[in-house]
């Protein structure tokens, strides 16, 4: 999935290239502190407005230069003000039948959606189908991910990150190849539930293709919800049906219908995090 820019005055490459040096000056602004506490600490608010007050702003002229992106966001946040706010402690399932259908996107945007409306949430990136994956997106040079702790090389609180949008936190993928059963990583990905469960009000898991991926069935069992992302002209009628089909007894909150044609760039990633941080234990 990926966005197509509208032909309009905006340049898109101009936009990008302002995007990234105002994040890096912002980011910047944030590192470099005094080193006495309360100048620190004015610092450190005068350094968060700075970030916040810039995506603002990039997420201003990215709905000029490409109107699609910004009903597709009003989409996501009246779905998930209609049909999620309500949930408390619960794993939900981002799904589609094959790749490329704009999953992951519609993941990261709903779990920062929903983090405008609960206190702690969480996107697990559990797709390593795409070799540009979310650490290497946001250019951390850390390796602790999901795979890292899957294979016992990490704790989960070093595994999860912070982002500048405050109530959002994500658990990327990683960078080291799994190499249980899918038998063995299901029942671990059951244990990682059940502790981010009482971790947080709501998990997003962005979830592998369900018709590719011979390991997608039996884990979402352990779903408690599940949206299927849909991509326009690309999906069949008999694909929907068999995804619905194997999703079981877990309950489908939705069906979202992606119309982007998506290729986002990279920096659109800060819009949902302008600045990874470790998260404590």
């Amino acid at each position: 999935m990926s966005i197509s820019w509208p032909a309009k005055k905006t340049n898109p490459k101009a936009l990008e290239d302002r995007a990234r040096s105002e994040l890096d000056s912002a980011r910047h602004a944030e590192a470099v502190v005094p080193m006495r506490t309360s100048r620190k600490r004015k610092r450190s608010v005068d350094a968060t407005e700075e970030l916040l007050r810039v995506r603002s702003e990039i997420e201003r002229d990215l709905n000029i230069a490409c109107p699609e992106y910004s009903e597709f966001v009003t989409s996501l946040r009246r779905f998930a003000s209609g049909r999620l706010s309500s949930l408390s402690n619960q794993v939900l399932g981002v799904v589609s039948a094959r790749g490329g259908e704009g999953r992951t996107t519609v993941a990261l945007a709903l779990a920062a959606a929903l983090s405008e409306m609960h206190q702690k949430v969480i996107y697990v990136e559990c797709d390593s189908g795409d070799s540009s994956n979310l650490l290497s997106q946001m250019g951390e040079a850390r390796v602790e991910g999901l795979s890292e702790w899957l294979g016992g090389d990490s704790n989960l609180n070093a595994a999860i990150y912070e982002t500048g949008a405050g109530q959002l936190f994500v658990l990327p993928y990683g960078k080291t190849a799994v190499r249980s059963t899918p038998l063995e990583t299901v029942s671990r990905m059951r244990i990682l539930f059940d502790r981010l469960r009482g971790m947080f009000d709501v998990v997003v898991v962005d979830m592998p293709a369900v018709l590719t991926n011979e390991g997608t069935p039996a884990l979402m069992k352990e779903l408690d919800n599940i949206l299927l992302v849909v991509g326009a002209n690309q999906t069949t009628s008999a694909e929907v049906e068999e995804t619905v089909r194997l999703c079981g007894y877990i309950p489908v909150s939705g069906i979202f219908l992606n119309k982007l044609t998506y290729s986002a760039p990279e920096w659109i990633m800060s819009l949902v995090s302008p600045g990874l941080g470790r998260v404590t234990p």
